[in-house]
């Protein structure tokens, strides 16, 4: 099994990039600020990755129904 490490960091690396760059490509601020402070979180301040899905969850709750809010009126 430990040949197959490789194998799957590089799906985790392309599938990080591919979500990455179409974030990029969208150019919506509230997206990229998230992404940010979710690799700041991990990464500098070493939160627990199940936490930053969690919260990163919650943004995108809560970003949907306000969305759906605007739409009604």
């Amino acid at each position: 099994l430990e040949g197959m490490q490789a194998g799957v960091g590089a799906v985790i690396a392309s599938v990080t990039y591919e979500m990455g760059a179409g974030i990029v490509k969208e150019k919506d601020g509230i997206s990229l600020l998230i992404m940010a402070g979710a690799f700041v979180a991990s990464c500098v301040f070493e939160v627990n990755v199940v936490y930053i899905v969690i919260i990163c969850g919650l943004l995108g709750v809560l970003r949907t129904c306000m969305s759906r809010k605007g739409a009604g009126k």
